[in-house]
């Protein structure tokens, strides 16, 4: 059975709940081998911490793919990748609504 939060189009919500720029930290990388360590200079990679300029798309496959900024450099990562530093902030809640779901749904 569907609920209201199947149907959401979580991209669109995030954006109009969400106030940018605000920290993450990449706590999660499937394309890393977890055997070796993720190098220092690799951008965006595990442990990084990067400012999230925007939402970008609700991909299919990894979820909510952000906009992030490491130094000059502009990438992607999903949502389900990165934990948001300020856990108290005003951010805190509409991301945590999301994992939630994505819990939920893919747990």
């Amino acid at each position: 059975m569907e609920t209201e939060l199947d149907e959401r189009a979580w991209d669109r919500w995030l954006k109009e709940r969400l106030t940018f720029p605000f920290q993450v930290k990449r706590v999660q990388d499937d394309n890393d081998n977890p055997f070796r360590p993720s190098p220092e200079e690799k951008p965006f990679g595990l442990g990084h911490v990067m400012k999230v300029v925007d939402v970008e798309e609700d991909d299919d496959f990894y979820g909510v793919i952000l906009k992030v900024r490491e130094g000059r450099r502009v990438g992607y990562v999903p949502l389900l990748d990165v934990e948001i530093v300020e856990a108290d902030g005003q951010n805190a809640g509409p991301i945590q609504t999301y994992l939630d779901w994505e819990g939920e749904v893919n747990g």
